[in-house]
């Protein structure tokens, strides 16, 4: 029953998240008198539908994974060739067509999907500050455990420059109980912060790690990032929902440790930390909050294209169905937490330059401003045609790949 729950709670997320979408075009296009045919909530066949005074068909349709806002002439056709020079200019709409738009308004529609949906990240990151707290402001993150072969026989360890050939090399520089504070010069709070400073540093050099021992900071050099290979259950996202996981021999690059949480010194005394807002305060670390999590959107988006582990963190509906469910079950409040990653994450990836997506639509609009003429219309609609095709095929290959590979 509580699967259910939670598949259901997680297909309504996504509907919400797609209608705030869709909402930012419809209402981009009405202040700029774009003619609308059909705003819709879902896809398929039609369960109620209504034609209102404004001459736009608002529709609920039956499969909840989806939405559309129609405008009038979107596809291209009939699109009478505009060139720049003469009189007349060359963008005054002739009806209420998409294409015949001036670009700029164009470009403005289409953005203002994801820009809705990066405005709504911020009033979900509010809520979520108000109601649940943040961990973000921390002095550091607390070493739990450093590795050794003698203590984790299933580790076998491959470090360069170490003092043995299976040890780890930062074995007697730290300590269970540590807080990592500082690498080199980038300021610590979350284990993604150590993870973006540990990349900027390569294998077998030494950097230095300011820590928080026994109360007292200090900073030593020579911490060196190594190579290891360690036994684990297969990572995927259904296997939290109970399923058995395999083992693997994953190889890791790091420090050779476990983290544990978030820490922050409140006179002299590590505490484990979270901030607690009241309206104000809340409201001042909105921004703040919903920047970092776009910050972590891109860097994961970096990592699908640098690192092997990147498409293990990647998934198409079914998988995000399942996250969405399980942390839902798991806890009211992980709800929260994802409301501003999904809001923020929709809005950016729209935005890229992907074929089918706005972030593509945009830089034709704008070819076309520069040009004083369209690309196309045909080879444009291939364009997208081809990116959308290859898109609903890396969705599925996704799934496939979490729920046959992976888990």
């Amino acid at each position: 029953m509580q699967t259910v729950l939670g598949i259901f709670i997680a297909v309504l997320v996504l509907l919400a998240m797609i209608t705030i979408h869709e909402l930012g075009h419809f209402t981009a296009g009405k202040l700029l008198k774009f003619k609308i045919n059909e705003f819709a909530v879902g896809m398929g066949p039609k369960i109620l539908s209504k034609k209102g005074k404004d001459g736009v068909t608002y529709s609920l349709r039956a499969f909840p994974l989806g939405g559309f806002c129609a405008f009038e002439g979107e596809d291209g056709k009939d699109y009478p060739e505009h060139t720049s020079g003469g009189d007349e200019d060359p963008w005054r709409p002739r009806s209420g067509n998409f294409t015949e738009q001036k670009p700029w308004k164009r470009i403005v529609v289409l953005a203002m999907g994801a820009l809705f949906n990066i405005f709504s990240g911020l009033i979900f990151s509010f809520i979520v500050l108000l109601a649940v707290g943040n961990t973000y402001k921390t002095t550091g993150i607390q070493v739990a455990e450093v590795f050794a072969k003698e203590t984790r026989p299933e580790i076998t360890f491959v470090a360069p420059d170490a003092p043995e050939p299976d040890d780890n090399p930062n074995r007697d520089r730290l300590f269970a109980g540590d807080i990592i504070v500082m690498v080199n010069d980038s300021r610590i709070k979350t284990s993604a912060d150590l993870s973006a400073a540990l990349e900027r540093i390569g294998i077998g050099a030494p950097f230095s790690m300011t820590l928080m021992r026994g109360g007292a900071e200090m900073t030593e050099e020579g911490f060196r990032k190594f190579t290891y290979k360690q036994t684990q259950e297969k990572q995927s996202v259904f296997t939290c929902a109970g399923r058995s996981a395999a083992t693997e021999e994953v190889t890791i690059v790091g420090l050779g440790i476990s983290l544990q949480s978030f820490y922050r010194q409140n006179d002299g005394v590590l505490t484990p930390y979270k901030q607690d807002y009241n309206v104000w305060t809340a409201l001042g670390d909105t921004v703040p909050y919903t920047l970092k999590m776009a910050g972590l959107i891109l860097s994961s988006l970096g990592q699908l294209f640098t690192s092997a582990t990147g498409i293990r963190q990647v998934g198409g509906t079914i998988t995000t169905v399942a996250v969405i469910g399980q942390m839902t079950v798991a806890s009211f409040s992980n709800l929260l937490f994802l409301l501003p990653l999904l809001a923020v994450n929709l809005g950016i990836f729209n935005l890229l330059p992907i074929p089918a997506l706005d972030g593509s639509r945009i830089v034709f609009c704008i070819i076309e401003w520069i040009r004083g003429k369209p690309v196309k219309r045909s080879v444009e609609a291939w364009i997208h045609a081809v990116g959308l095709f290859v898109l609903i095929g890396f969705i599925i290959l996704a799934d496939i790949l979490q729920i046959f590979v992976f888990s």
